[in-house]
């Protein structure tokens, strides 16, 4: 895991994203904040919550598309 002094979570708070990302489902939440928040693989995040990579890939491919369309101006 990558940590630089809390300087990235300090900058997403900054701009509100940790915010928008909690309006997402809890399913894709979840994934979001292992995987861009605190740095965990999707092979990592695959086996810590027990469910098949690829629908860890489906759900943050769709929670990404979501967090698109909420921020888009």
């Amino acid at each position: 895991v990558y940590t630089s002094g809390g300087s990235i979570e300090t900058r997403t708070d900054q701009i509100g994203l940790r915010k928008v990302v909690h309006s997402l489902k809890e399913e894709y939440k979840v994934l979001v904040e292992l995987s861009y928040f605190q740095g965990y693989t999707q092979d990592e995040i695959s086996k810590m919550l027990s469910i098949p990579l690829g629908t860890v890939k489906t759900r943050l491919r769709t929670a990404l598309i979501q967090l698109r369309e909420i921020i888009k101006p």
